[in-house]
């Protein structure tokens, strides 16, 4: 049996749902059953649970399941849409040095400018992190959240160009580390090409061909490490939701778009 929880939410690299699918559903001989004031209807092919918001009760997990304690200083709403994209700030925490150059893909959505401010704290004054969009007019409000140090204008999907306003950027260096967190096809060169060899390529994105990034580092002779981002990594929820709570300009933001 599982009921919902006040305390308790699970959540997953790129969703907040829990999905239940012809291969693996719950069923039982009844048709309904109710348990206190959860409601389960179950068939062969699927499970629908209606919970009163109300209940306190309990979740049973593997052992190696994931979750998450709900804060009580953030809605769940806000807790949420940041848990939503959590294994991206940590790895962008975890993976620079300081001093390092970084360069973040798709600058302005949320998986974005939380890696800008984990990177930021983590290349300290000497570091270089530099977002890139597609659209100019999300430069000034970028660089006022102050998650970056820079912000260029170019598309993702065109590699040369990304490339030469990036170095533009770092003083025409490449770069230590790139984050791919664009949402759309075509992108793997964008985030290679300006990584010098021994560099890294983190690619948090589910659009990523990783067939197109390990022919196209082959193919420019680029010599990276590459990254496939899982969207866990230790401690990721307590990063991602600490992001929130220090800097009151991303709070702001992700109430106001994402919640």
């Amino acid at each position: 049996a599982f009921t919902s929880s006040h305390e308790n939410a699970f959540t997953s690299s790129h969703e907040n749902a829990f999905n239940h699918t012809h291969e693996n559903a719950f069923t039982s001989s009844h048709e309904n059953v109710s348990t206190s004031n959860t409601t389960h209807s179950f068939s062969s092919d699927a499970v629908t649970t209606h919970f009163d918001p109300h209940i306190v009760g309990q979740a049973i997990l593997f052992e190696s399941g994931l979750y998450a304690r709900l804060p009580d200083d953030l809605s769940e709403k806000l807790s949420l849409a940041a848990l939503d994209v959590a294994g991206a700030p940590a790895q962008a925490r975890k993976l620079p040095k300081e001093g390092d150059s970084v360069l973040i893909l798709g600058a302005n959505g949320k998986s974005g400018v939380l890696c800008g401010y984990e990177a930021m704290k983590k290349v300290g004054p000497n570091g270089n992190v530099v977002g890139v969009v597609r659209n100019p007019k999300q430069v000034d409000a970028l660089m006022d959240l102050g998650v970056y140090h820079k912000v260029i204008v170019a598309s993702a999907t065109e590699p040369v160009a990304v490339l030469d306003n990036a170095l533009a950027a770092n003083d025409g260096k490449e770069y230590d580390l790139s984050i791919c967190c664009v949402n759309i096809e075509n992108c793997e060169m964008s985030a290679i090409l300006p990584v010098r060899d021994d560099g890294l390529v983190y690619f948090f994105s589910m659009a990523t061909s990783f067939t197109k990034a390990a022919l196209g580092a082959e193919g420019v002779g680029k010599d990276v490490t590459m990254i496939v981002g899982n969207g866990y990594t230790k401690n990721h929820a307590e990063i991602t939701l600490n992001v929130l709570r220090e800097n009151p300009k991303l709070r702001k933001l992700f109430d106001e778009k994402y919640c």
